[in-house]
């Protein structure tokens, strides 16, 4: 058995992340999650919390070879955007990639080799925004755009 999780109410998935980096445990509730990770070059490791659990506190996590993008929902109801290099010893030792806008709900990530896609919602709709991780001067971002005034947009699996 790699992995047991104790409380009922929590979904789990496993799988590895799009850097391939990592071996990753998912567990989540409708207002909780934790993430375990462990490096895929040492799969007899040991999976490591990324943040504990704690009531309240939805997190995703993007791995990237430059570090880990975090969206969070601690102390932002509509998420923000975080980033550490290293895995980080807590949510505060992260720095604010994207902070919390109270108009604007975060709901994904996905990190690409020079790329961070962002999955957001404002005024009912959804958009996609994309962020250059080339230029580390400078967070270029543009919305990928729709010419209808109504319309349905996501991520997925890629």
């Amino acid at each position: 058995m790699v992995y047991q999780e104790e409380d009922d109410t929590y979904g789990v998935s496993i799988g590895k992340t799009k850097s391939n980096q990592y071996i990753m445990i998912y567990s989540y509730s409708t207002l909780t999650s934790e993430l375990r990770l462990l490096d895929a070059e040492q799969p007899k490791g040991d999976f490591k919390v990324f943040f504990k659990r704690k009531k309240g506190h939805l997190y995703s996590v993007a791995s990237h070879h430059d570090g880990f993008y975090i969206l969070s929902n601690h102390n932002a109801k509509n998420g923000k955007l975080l980033f550490s290099k290293d895995f980080p010893e807590s949510i505060s030792s992260c720095s604010v990639y994207l902070k919390h806008n109270p108009k604007v709900l975060l709901e994904d990530i996905q990190a690409f080799k020079n790329h961070l896609i962002v999955m957001q919602r404002s005024e009912g709709l959804e958009k996609i925004r994309l962020f250059s991780l080339s230029d580390k001067k400078e967070r270029n971002s543009q919305y990928i755009d729709s010419y209808e005034e109504t319309y349905s947009m996501s991520l997925a699996f890629n």
